[in-house]
Formats: C-alpha cells, sequence, structure tokens
C-alpha cells in the first residue's frame, strides 16, 4: 500500500528527472557572469556519532569503523564513534566490518548523527533511482524526500537486516533478496508508463499501434499504412477486489470502429498545399481515444484490440478471432482494394487537376461507398475471392478489366465518382474536367502502364504486402483501489480527526504521474470538513490537491457522520473520476461524571467534584456553571461564592441545613473557545436526599452449613443480626436486648459498625454474633453443632439499628 507522502515523493522524482534533462540543454550564455571565484576550503569539525545495528546481528561493535571522504573512526563496544566532517553539510558515511565489506551506510552530519537499517535503506533507495546523475539541488531534494519517515522503506530494511543476519562482516557478494526488495522499492516510487493502461505488445503490428493515450483509461489506434481496417475492442474478464480473476464466456463487443488509410500521395502541388493546411502525405493517422470502461469495482479490467484487413499472410491465432470480425475483415479487405487502390488509380489515370480521392471519398458518403464495394463483391466474386486470398494485384486486374467492358459497372463507377465530386464541394469546371477524364480512362488498355506512374499505388501495395490479415493487442485497464484512513474513528465533540485517502498501488495506483484531485464531502450534520489549502472553507463539498483533510466535530450533537473522498485524475484541465471511498466517523459527547443522587445525613456537608468522560485534551477552557441548593441546603463555590457562578475550578460543596429533606444542583460543563466563543459540553441535575433518620428493626438469623465426604463429615451454624440497610448511609448502631446467651453476650449487645464490615445478602446487611462447626457421622446433623441446638441463646431478643451520621 502506498502512502499519500509516497505518492508525493513519486511526482517529484518524476519533475526532477525532467529538470534534469531540461538543465543539460542550451550552451553558454556570451553575456553572463564572468568565471565563478576560486572555492575555499570548507571548514570542518569532529562529530559524535552512534552505530544502532539490527536484531539478530552476531558482530562484535568494536571491529567496526565509520569511514567517509575525510577520515576513518573506529567504534567502541557500545557502537560510538567520533568523525571528521565538513561543518554543516551532511555526507555518505560507511560502516565497515573486520575485512572492509560494508555493515551500514548514511548521511552522517549534525541532522544525522547515527548510522542504521533505515539510514541504509535511504541510502541504497538513492542510488537505485540514479539520484547521482541528477544535478544542481535535485540530488539532495530527492535524498530529502526519502528521508521522510512516513517513505515506507522497510522492505529494504528487513533485506539488510537478513543480510547481515547471515554475514556479520557486511555485504561481500550479490544478495537476491535484497536486490528484490530495492526492485519493488524503486518500481513503487517511480511511476511506469502505461501503468494506467497496459498494453501487450507495445510495438507496431502491421502498420498500426495501440497506444496509451488521449486520458485516464483511454487508448489511441494509430495507422502508419496506407490500409484501411476493421477494428474492434472485445471486453475479455477482470479481476475483482479479492483477486479472484473472471472470464467472459465470449467475448464482448464494446468498441467496433473502421480504422481509416494514411493520406495518399497528391502530387508535388497537392502535397505542398496540404503540408502547409497539416496534411501530409502518409503522415500517421490517428483515432479519436476511446475510452476503456473499468468492470464495477474490478481492481483490472481485460481487453483485446483486434484489427483485421487486407494483409499477405494469416494472422498468428485464427482461432482467436469470431466469425463476424472474420467477416468484417474480408470486407474491409474489399474496400481497402476499391476505395485505396482502384478508385484512386482510375482518377490518377483521368488526369484530374489534383489527384483527390481521399477528398471525394471521406465520411460523407460513407452509405454509398459501402454500397458500391457491395456491388463490386457481389458482381465480380473472382475479384472478392482474390483478394481475400492475398492476390491483389490479379484482383486489380480483373476489377480494371471490367471496369473497360463492363457497362453496368462503368455506370457505377461514374455514378461513385461524381457524387464523391459533388459532395467534396468542387465548382462545375473542375467536375466536369474530372468526368472526362474518367470517360477517357474507360478506353485505356494496359494496367502495368498504369501502375508503373502511381507512386501512391506503388506504397499502397508495399503497405499490404507487409500486413498480416489479422493483428491483436492484449490491454489492460487498471483501476486503483482506495480508502479513507482511517476507515471509522469515535470522536468527541469538539474534537478533531484527520482524515487521509489513501492509493493501494498493487493495481498502479498511480497511473503515468498524473496529478490527482480530491473532491471531500460530508453532510455537515456533526462537524465541518476543513480544507488545508483553504482553511475558511467551510461548505463541506469541496475539490482540492490535497490527500488529507481535517474534521471538526463541533455542534455538540452525537451520531454518525459519513465523509466521502472522490478520487480523480486531472488531465489537461479535465478531471476523471476513479473511485470513491467513505469513512463514518461516530461523534459522541463528552459526558459530566456526577452521581444522579447523593444521600446525605443531617447537617452533613460534602464536596461535588465532577470531571468529563473521556477527558477534555484539546484547545479552549473548560468552564463549570453551578446552580441550584437553597431547599434543603446551601451550594458554594471556590472562595465562598454563592449559586450561580462559573468558574474553572471543578467543585462545589454543599451543606444540609436540615434535619430531613430533597434539594437539586445543576452542574453545566462549557467550552471557552476563545473571541467570545462558548460552546455547552454537558449538564447534570445531582438530587440531594437527606432522610429523616428512623430506628430499623432486625431479627436474629441463623443459618446452617455442612460439607466433607465420609468418613470426614461436618456441620456448622452462623448467627447474625439482619436487617434493611438505607441508601447513603455507612455506619450504624446496632443494640440488642431481651435474651440472655450464658456464653458470651450476657443479657445485651451493643455496637457501632461499619457497613463494609456486614456481609450483603439479597440486599439486606448481617452482622456476625456467634458461629460453631464439628465432626459428624455422615448423614447425621446433631443439635449441637445446628441452628437448633444454639439460636436459642438469642430467643426473644430485641434489636434496634440505628443509622449514624459521620
Amino acid at each position: 500500500m502506498r502512502s499519500a507522502t509516497t505518492l508525493t515523493a513519486a511526482s517529484a522524482l518524476t519533475l526532477l528527472a525532467a529538470l534534469w534533462w531540461l538543465q543539460g540543454c542550451g550552451g553558454d550564455d556570451p553575456s553572463g557572469p564572468g568565471p565563478d571565484p576560486e572555492p575555499q576550503p570548507v571548514p570542518t569539525s569532529q562529530l559524535a556519532g552512534a552505530v544502532e545495528l539490527p536484531a539478530g546481528w552476531t558482530g562484535d561493535p568494536a571491529t567496526l569503523r565509520v569511514v567517509n571522504g575525510l577520515a576513518a573512526s573506529p567504534c567502541d563496544a557500545a557502537g560510538s564513534f567520533s568523525l571528521k566532517v565538513h561543518t554543516g553539510l551532511d555526507q555518505l558515511a560507511l560502516v565497515q566490518g573486520p575485512a572492509g565489506a560494508t555493515v551500514l551506510m548514511g548521511w552522517f552530519g549534525e541532522q544525522s548523527a547515527t548510522l542504521s537499517p533505515r539510514t541504509t535503506a535511504e541510502v541504497l533507495a538513492w542510488l537505485s533511482l540514479g539520484s547521482w546523475m541528477v544535478p544542481g539541488d535535485g540530488a539532495e531534494a530527492i535524498r530529502a524526500l526519502l528521508a521522510d519517515p512516513s517513505v515506507d522503506l522497510s522492505g529494504v530494511e528487513a533485506a539488510w537486516a537478513a543480510m547481515l543476519a547471515s554475514t556479520p562482516g557486511g555485504l561481500a557478494v550479490p544478495d537476491q533478496g535484497l536486490h528484490d526488495a530495492l526492485l519493488a522499492l524503486t518500481s513503487s516510487l517511480v511511476p511506469e508508463p502505461g501503468k494506467g493502461v497496459i498494453i501487450e505488445p507495445g510495438a507496431q503490428q502491421s502498420g498500426v499501434e495501440v497506444l496509451n493515450e488521449g486520458g485516464i483509461n483511454r487508448i489511441t489506434i494509430k495507422n502508419s499504412y496506407r490500409r484501411r481496417a476493421a477494428g474492434f475492442v472485445m471486453e475479455l474478464g477482470w479481476r475483482d477486489t479479492n483477486d479472484v480473476e473472471h472470464e467472459l464466456p465470449d467475448p464482448l463487443v464494446a468498441h467496433e470502429l473502421e480504422v481509416p488509410p494514411v493520406a495518399a500521395f497528391g502530387g508535388t502541388i497537392n502535397t505542398i498545399v496540404g503540408a502547409l493546411t497539416g496534411g501530409f502525405a502518409y503522415a500517421p493517422e490517428s483515432l479519436d481515444p476511446i475510452l476503456l470502461e473499468t468492470r464495477g469495482d474490478a481492481k483490472r479490467t481485460y481487453y483485446r484490440v483486434d484489427v483485421l484487413g487486407m494483409g499477405l499472410e494469416e494472422p498468428d491465432d485464427p482461432e482467436l478471432y469470431t466469425s463476424y470480425e472474420l467477416a468484417q475483415g474480408e470486407w474491409m479487405t474489399m474496400k481497402c482494394l476499391v476505395m485505396d487502390y482502384f478508385i484512386p488509380m482510375f482518377l490518377n489515370t483521368a488526369g484530374a487537376a489534383g489527384t483527390v480521392a481521399d477528398n471525394v471519398f471521406g465520411d460523407d458518403i460513407p452509405g454509398q461507398v459501402n454500397d458500391f464495394v457491395g456491388l463490386v463483391t457481389g458482381a465480380l466474386p473472382n475479384v472478392h475471392a482474390l483478394a481475400n486470398d492475398g492476390q491483389f494485384w490479379p484482383a486489380l486486374l480483373e476489377l480494371w478489366n471490367a471496369a473497360l467492358t463492363n457497362g453496368t459497372l462503368q455506370g457505377w463507377v461514374r455514378d461513385l465518382i461524381a457524387d464523391g465530386l459533388q459532395a467534396a464541394l468542387f465548382t462545375a469546371d473542375e467536375s466536369a474536367e474530372v468526368m472526362d477524364g474518367v470517360e477517357r480512362a474507360f478506353f485505356l488498355i494496359g494496367i502495368a502502364d498504369i501502375v508503373g506512374n502511381l507512386a501512391d499505388n506503388t506504397i499502397t501495395g508495399y503497405h499490404f504486402g507487409l500486413c498480416k490479415k489479422a493483428e491483436s493487442w492484449d490491454v489492460t485497464v487498471t483501476a486503483p483501489l482506495i480508502h479513507v484512513e482511517p476507515r471509522g474513528a469515535r470522536i468527541m465533540v469538539h474534537g478533531t480527526q484527520l482524515l487521509t485517502l489513501v492509493v493501494d498501488d498493487d493495481t498502479g495506483g498511480n497511473p503515468e504521474g498524473w496529478a490527482y484531485a480530491y473532491r471531500w464531502r460530508c453532510p455537515g450534520a456533526r462537524g465541518t470538513l476543513v480544507n488545508p489549502q483553504a482553511p475558511t472553507d467551510t461548505g463541506n463539498d469541496f475539490f482540492t490537491s490535497s490527500a488529507f483533510v481535517q474534521y471538526v466535530a463541533d455542534d455538540g450533537s452525537e451520531g454518525l457522520e459519513t465523509v466521502t473522498c472522490e478520487l480523480y485524475v486531472t488531465l489537461g484541465g479535465e478531471r476523471t473520476l476513479v473511485r470513491a471511498a467513505t469513512s463514518t466517523l461516530e461523534v459522541v459527547r463528552r459526558h459530566i461524571v456526577l452521581p444522579d443522587t447523593v444521600f446525605s445525613c443531617p447537617r452533613g456537608q460534602f464536596r461535588l467534584s465532577p470531571t468529563l468522560d473521556p477527558p477534555f485534551t484539546g484547545d479552549g477552557t473548560l468552564l463549570w456553571h453551578w446552580r441550584g441548593g437553597g431547599a434543603n441546603g446551601t451550594l458554594h463555590g471556590p472562595g465562598n461564592v454563592s449559586p450561580p457562578w462559573t468558574s474553572a475550578t471543578p467543585w462545589a460543596d454543599f451543606l444540609v441545613d436540615n434535619d430531613g429533606g430533597n434539594d437539586v444542583v445543576t452542574c453545566v460543563a462549557r467550552l471557552d473557545l476563545g473571541e467570545g466563543v462558548v460552546s455547552p459540553v454537558d449538564s447534570v441535575d445531582v438530587v440531594i436526599r437527606t432522610p429523616v433518620l428512623p430506628e430499623i428493626a432486625g431479627q436474629t438469623y441463623c443459618a446452617e452449613s455442612s460439607g466433607g465426604e465420609e468418613p470426614n463429615c461436618w456441620a456448622g451454624y452462623r448467627i447474625s443480626v439482619r436487617w434493611t440497610p438505607l441508601p447513603g448511609i455507612t455506619r450504624y448502631r446496632v443494640q440488642g436486648s431481651g435474651f440472655n446467651d450464658p456464653w458470651y453476650y450476657g443479657t445485651s449487645y451493643d455496637a457501632t459498625v461499619q457497613e463494609s464490615s456486614c456481609e450483603h445478602e439479597d440486599g439486606d446487611l448481617l452482622l456476625g454474633l456467634t458461629w460453631g462447626s464439628g465432626n459428624v457421622e455422615c448423614g447425621a446433623h446433631p443439635e449441637s453443632v445446628s441452628c437448633g441446638g444454639n439460636v436459642w441463646r438469642f430467643a426473644g431478643a430485641v434489636w434496634v439499628i440505628t443509622p449514624v451520621c459521620p
């Protein structure tokens, strides 16, 4: 996966390479300044450094030395050293093993005094990119890009560490793992030509090239021969986002078109005029760009471009083509023979001023041209058979002889040429001159003399002879996958979240190194998108060249917010959508942490100390606003201030004035954002209950227990006082009377106990009085160790429990 920084680096590397070539152009400017002054010595200094070796390295740091262009320095046992350097400059330094092989390397200087696997990977990447050839500041700029920690060099680091693990003395022989890692890295940093559309083969076949030109995921078919052909773009299948390949059972015709021939030679005068108006004889002819659609969310979509027409050789794989394609190839053969050979020859023979076959029979009358070709094919089947057998000269001779002897064919030729002249807007005099020549041509005999005098037909015949009847190119359209990082996040109200569009470049990433544009948008129900290139733009829907934006949750409401980023390629001022990706943010509020209800003793005092969950750590000042009290007590704040008040101090004291009753205190958290903007965060009400403390009746409670296995069985009992507690009370006075315990308590009990020292059972509190146990016969339960044999000690007890306030 390529990070946004890596893509930026790739674009910068491409630009630097272009600047390098531009700097190599031109000569000295005689009007420029004189020679440079003599260079002055660069001051030097001694700089301390350290070697950071990878895990798994088994060598001894004390055997290493560090070398640069000025000096060498040994390392101590901790990997520290001191090296002479050019003051203020970073220089390439090598860490060498005992035999002189390289263990580490890096740019050593005041900004980077540690040599590590990471610095080694930066140098290796710099060398692999050929950066030393880039003059001036270009090489330094590439070095700075590679030093960015967000550029992923982990593959090269890991390969170097693996090499050192097996060869602690350093790189002594070529290492295949390192080679592969560097190849993968440089391939990801430097955009490959034709990455958006991959074409195989990339060479010309039968005068035709399929080129990745005209825009993203577009191809152009370019013809360099005087031969027209039938063209087909066939969709074959696709690879989905899970890397599963899909093949269509039958190729699907995505585009069907006619590939036009190059312009013919039109005589000396017309050739000069054509050159002045942009038309050159035999100049390559390119079709308009053809858009190849990606199938759904496919990572790759597979096409085949087929071109069929006149040719002497059979195709390499005849089974590749459908019967319809082959029939169209035969038709195009006849059309080419008639329209690019026979008719131009007729017009040239007619001797008309200006040989204008291409102008006469262009796209203005395609229907009539096709009709004429069909008539020739049907009326002269031998011509059709000879042409499709590759015998073009005999076919042409057959056609010419028919034109000399067949009155019907002569009429077709007259009408076709006359209609063509009219469509081409020839004047009456020009048309009459051409038609006189046509009439004379019907009486000329001897094709050999005619062909020998026609340069265009000679070249046309040569082109025909070089062609195969069918050629194919495999075309793969790649569509980079993208996602918004983080793909989902929890964000606090008044918090911020950085969102970054990540291009997964396993499918080609950034085709051709084109410029990306990003459209970021969200409903804005919970916050605002901030464009780093225009921070005041709060429209929540904007185009930017930034791969990242900031989302600010600013309105205090909770819920989901979906942020969408659309990736576009910008080419020639036009944006083309590649894909869209989303991230769903969960906006949640901070809540005040305070109990809903507080129980207080009469005349008690306690402190309310609110906090926020989660804590607030952003910009701004957190303020606490307090109000309430007065019904059953008094609320005070810092400096004994009375309600309502607002303070940055997060506490308030409440003093209960009465022996019983209820009161309410309200706490509000607000955020002071500066410039007079104060935004609410949360608000809670705390109910303060001061109960009139009653006396609570308790009861004597006895529980039995038993256990063990034969022959060691036991039984026991526990006698307790049991009562129902009051909310908010933590201490109780327990008083008992009316019983006679001859063993321990006598006739009364009086103790004050903490709630925490009592047992809890079914919401009640139990205070233990006594217990006992003993060994028994298995299956027996003697009275001596049971409730029945002991609870009599507290018979008639009256238990009074009184709540105790602090």
